[in-house]
Parts: C-alpha cells; structure tokens; sequence
C-alpha cells in the first residue's frame, strides 16, 4: 500500500491511500479500474471538494485515457493536454474514496507500450478538503500508483478494395 501522508496537521488530508500498489491494464481491453483508495483526515474534516488524478508525463503515451462516471454530487472531467482528470463537487469522504476508486484508465493506442519502451504508468492522486473547520481550503500532497500495460498483437485485417466479376470457363 502506498501513501502521500503529510506532518501531523500540516494538510487537512492527511493521506492519500492507494490500496493496491499495483494493477493490470491490457491494451483494446474495457476501463480497468486504477486503484481503491483510502482517505484520512483529521477530526473536524467532513467533506471535500475536489479531487485531481493524474499520468505522469514521463510515464503518458498518447492515447491514454483516465474516465469517471458521475457519482452523486461528484462531477469529473479529464484533460487530455495536463493527463489529468479532475473530480469536482463538495461531498463526504466516504463519497470521495468511493468516486476515487471509480477512475478507470484505458488506452487506446495501437502501441500503447511504445515497443515495450513504457509497459508502465504512474498514476497521481490528490484531493482538496472543502474548508469544513473553518481554517482555509488545502491540497493534500500526492500519493502515487502504478498500472502495468500489457500490449496484444493486433491481427492484421485485409479490406477488400474493389469488387472484382469473373464468368466461369472465361479467361482470367
């Protein structure tokens, strides 16, 4: 399990949990789920506002796609120029593990590995409290995961191009 955990009281959130350190996505496959998460937070701390999921440049490949489904009072939109999808509306933690643990990442790319040059994404989570005790808004620091992409040798397909008559026992 990996986690982003800040000084006591420094961040409203104090951590970010990503249960599985690890997942599998397979290239042409469905959204795979990226990671549940677990969120803690001081007392006090009730709700939160947003979120922010992102690939890190060095790990991205064109093509890749994070998805959310709205959850609730949980809106999510993904920019494909920042890699990042960001979750918006104010809801409780519990909403937020859940709407966090929703992400899926896909990629659409015919070579999504880059002849196996990047078999692997790194996957950054953060959220932002929704100033419930009063003492100002605050990002929590990033906690990060791993999704390893399988690449499929595509089967080559043929297109017929023109239709072509012919007339038994005439000449070719």
């Amino acid at each position: 399990m990996l986690s982003a955990e800040s000084a006591a009281g420094a961040y409203p959130v104090e951590a970010v949990r990503v249960m599985a350190d690890t997942i599998v996505a397979t290239e042409a496959s469905p959204y795979d789920n990226v990671n549940p998460i677990d969120l803690t937070m001081p007392k006090g701390m009730e709700e939160i506002a947003g979120a922010t999921v992102s690939i890190s440049e060095a790990s991205f490949v064109a093509g890749d796609v994070l998805s959310f489904e709205t959850m609730g009072n949980i809106t999510g939109a993904y920019d494909s120029a920042t890699r990042t999808l960001t979750l918006t509306g104010t809801a409780s933690k519990a909403a937020y593990e859940a709407a966090l643990s929703a992400v899926k990442f896909r990629s659409t790319s015919d070579d999504p590995t880059v002849n196996d040059t990047k078999t692997s994404r790194s996957i950054s989570y953060t959220v932002t409290d929704a100033n419930s005790d009063g003492a100002g808004a605050e990002t929590s620091l990033a906690a990060t995961a791993t999704v390893n992409v399988t690449a499929v040798n595509d089967a080559p397909e043929v297109t017929a191009v023109a239709t072509l008559e012919y007339t038994e026992n005439a000449a070719a």
